[in-house]
């Protein structure tokens, strides 16, 4: 399985040197593995386009004359950086004009009075500082692990099909397990003192669900998955998840859903770096670089927002 970025990035080191090595070697490359893409992008129907067209575009070359067909090999890299930056990144357009900075954070969407304490005790006093709140890490949940493929102490999202469900009791202990299997392999779900599970997931029985979890030997040596996350087919969440600093009582999910309702509050920010800087080191806009740190459509569109920030951060230091 492979992602559209893993795709794109593949290219653009085999396209490193121009000579008819290299051209024969990325035409084989694009047509065994084009069909071996499975992203989430592939729903918009423009990336698709974009995709199917650069591929085509290679593969034909072997089609044309020598010449041609090398001049074909150069514009490769131009046309995956390209693709990268306009497809791989998210633009945010502000549509309303968004609470100040300075706002404080009792006044935010989705905040209140008890989620105020416990932002407060992360420091988050105002709306900037949420929107300044960067994660410490991120999980890429965009790909899907077969479980023929799952690596003990990997973390991983699969799918398959829950089979059955039971409860056990040792003791104090109560042991809700449920057996997934995908068609080839499976492998055993467990949950430790939550019995509420056990009703959950039998409504799920026969169900294809998404499962994200780390994969590790049980007692007897089977690839078991200790309080998995899961969720059924039609809603999962194949892309990248930021992983923040937390307190006592504040999840992941619930400063993900803040800080995604707040996120308007990037249209506060202008662009401060010349044109001509951001062109010469090719630079996305402060905005996009803000999305970006929350919520990258890619590793790229993090990579690069990283970036974006710390030139401005550096070049304001200089400058002061």
């Amino acid at each position: 399985m492979l992602l559209i970025e893993e795709f794109f990035d593949n290219c653009y080191q085999i396209a490193s040197q121009v000579n008819e090595m290299t051209l024969n070697e990325l035409i084989e490359y694009i047509e065994d593995n084009i069909d071996k893409i499975d992203d989430p992008l592939l729903s918009d129907f423009e990336i698709k386009s974009k995709l199917d067209e650069f591929a085509e575009y290679v593969t034909s070359a072997k089609k044309l004359p020598t010449e041609r067909a090398l001049k074909r090999l150069q514009q490769v890299r131009g046309m995956v950086e390209r693709f990268k930056y306009n497809y791989l990144t998210t633009t945010f357009e502000c549509l309303e004009h968004p609470k100040p900075l300075e706002t404080p954070i009792k006044y935010a969407k989705g905040v209140g009075p008890s989620r105020e304490k416990l932002l407060k005790k992360l420091g988050i006093e105002t709306i900037g500082d949420l929107i300044n709140y960067f994660p410490r890490d991120y999980e890429d949940r965009r790909k899907i692990i077969p479980l023929a493929f799952a690596r003990e102490n990997e973390k991983l999202t699969t799918k398959g099909i829950i089979k059955s469900v039971e409860k056990t009791k040792k003791n104090d202990l109560v042991i809700v397990s449920a057996l997934l299997q995908d068609g080839i392999s499976q492998i055993l779900l467990k949950w430790f003192n939550q019995e509420f599970k056990e009703m959950e997931l039998k409504q799920l029985i026969g169900k294809e669900v998404y499962v994200t979890g780390t994969p590790k030997r049980g007692f007897f040596g089977a690839m078991e998955i200790q309080n998995p996350e899961v969720t059924i087919s039609e809603t999962p969440e194949r892309e990248i998840l930021p992983i923040y600093p937390l307190t006592e009582n504040l999840t992941q999910k619930t400063l993900r859903r803040i800080i995604q309702d707040n996120i308007s509050a990037v249209c506060n920010y202008e662009d401060v770096i010349p044109q001509e800087i951001v062109d010469l080191r090719r630079l996305i806009d402060k905005r996009r670089a803000y999305v970006g740190m929350h919520f990258p459509k890619s590793s790229f569109h993090q990579k690069i927002s990283r970036k974006r920030l710390a030139y401005e951060e550096l070049l304001l230091f200089q400058l002061a």
